[in-house]
């Protein structure tokens, strides 16, 4: 597949006609290199689609007469466009079904000049009702992996009808559930939404055979390559300054020099931050 200017302006056409349109979309195209160690050996190319939505409308209120004016407009819809040449498998990310199949099947015809007349796409959707009953996840089991941590950073709900849109979005650290729940309420929103429309989830792994090491890994190796650290004993405590500098050669007296001008320092701040 060669991307050019040509081709992105007949796949804009084109999904202006499916999509049927009255102004114009724009597509931006991204090449994603494979990363280095994967088993893909082509990129795979991002295509985000935005274009003009259903048209809405806000009430406005005029001081002048203290009569009500409805403003018209289209808001910014955008879906994203995901091909891996290898796989031959086109993936996209859109909050309507229709816009999904129309964008797959534009990218398909002419991007790919498959005729589908005989042979539709193949279409996979995926359901997100679970995340109605929790919006945590189970650590998974995947050969060849050692999963950290997979957690929902992000979701998207229609709280009552599909014109509304509730959204919540954390750090791959945080627990999104403890968060909807301290916001609002152990029977919050996403719980009683219409429907979830997107999710968003991260996952922190480390793979079998690569040089990073994993988070006990790195504990097992400071506690044999540092010689500052002592076994707490199942509790922890802080590494004094004046170990810590006989660990990188400082002599005694040195190191307790040093501990204790630190320490000062430290006790200045203190103070400071109290004023």
């Amino acid at each position: 597949m060669t991307w050019d200017d040509t081709l992105q302006d007949a796949l804009r056409q084109q999904i202006q006609t499916r999509l049927e349109l009255p102004g114009r979309c724009t597509v931006t195209h991204l090449r994603v290199a494979p990363q280095a160690g994967s088993a893909q050996a082509h990129p795979q190319h991002l295509l985000i689609v935005r274009h003009g939505g259903p048209l809405a409308s806000v009430a406005e209120y005029q001081e002048s007469d203290g009569s009500r004016q409805e403003r018209y407009y289209r808001p910014l819809n955008e879906a994203t466009l995901l091909f891996s040449p290898e796989e031959r498998l086109i993936e996209v990310f859109s909050v309507s079904p229709s816009v999904r199949q129309q964008l797959a099947s534009a990218f398909a015809e002419t991007v790919l000049k498959l005729d589908l007349s005989s042979k539709p796409l193949a279409l996979k959707q995926y359901h997100l009702g679970r995340f109605m009953r929790t919006l945590r996840l189970p650590l998974p089991t995947i050969a060849g992996f050692d999963i950290e941590r997979v957690a929902v950073v992000e979701v998207d709900a229609r709280p009552d009808n599909l014109r509304h849109r509730a959204s919540l979005k954390v750090t791959a650290d945080d627990d999104i559930e403890a968060v909807a729940e301290s916001l609002f309420g152990p029977d919050h929103l996403f719980h009683r939404a219409s429907a979830i429309s997107r999710v968003v989830i991260a996952v922190r792994y480390t793979q079998h055979g690569s040089n990073k090491m994993g988070k006990w890994e790195i504990r097992d190796w400071t506690h044999k390559h540092c010689p500052e650290w002592e076994d707490p004993q199942g509790s922890s405590y802080p590494i004094p300054f004046e170990r810590l500098a006989q660990a990188v050669s400082f002599d005694a007296t040195t190191a307790k020099e040093l501990a204790a001008q630190i320490q000062a320092e430290q006790e200045v701040d203190r103070l400071f931050a109290a004023l």
